[in-house]
């Protein structure tokens, strides 16, 4: 019987649990600041699954006033589009990387 690569662990967490996190994360994150993020509709990008992005601050000027935003994306699953309230939008991907979002993300924060 082959094991499925969701069910590996790190001897604390499986991968599934650890994407399971990442999506709640990301939930709470988007609608949180739900003024920088939108999503698409279900299946835009692959079958089962949707594109949640934001274009957030990365400069602050002042509180509440930004110069310069950065992209961020994820896929999530189908089954999360209602619990993101979100507005529904396309946006031109700006060619991000997984370490983009990273530094972003901790940019975002730590502003």
């Amino acid at each position: 019987m082959a094991l499925d690569i969701q069910d590996n662990h790190d001897g604390c967490h499986t991968f599934r649990e650890l994407y399971e996190c990442r999506h709640a994360l990301y939930l709470c994150l988007a609608n949180a600041y739900a003024t920088y993020f939108r999503k698409s509709e279900k299946d835009n990008h692959y079958s089962g699954w949707f594109l949640v992005w934001g274009n957030i601050p990365q400069d602050a000027i002042t509180i509440g006033e930004f110069a310069k935003t950065a992209q961020v994306s994820f896929h999530i699953p189908n089954k999360y589009y209602d619990m993101f309230k979100l507005k529904i939008e396309s946006s031109e991907y700006d060619g991000h990387s997984t370490k983009d979002v990273i530094e972003r993300l901790i940019k975002f924060g730590v502003s």
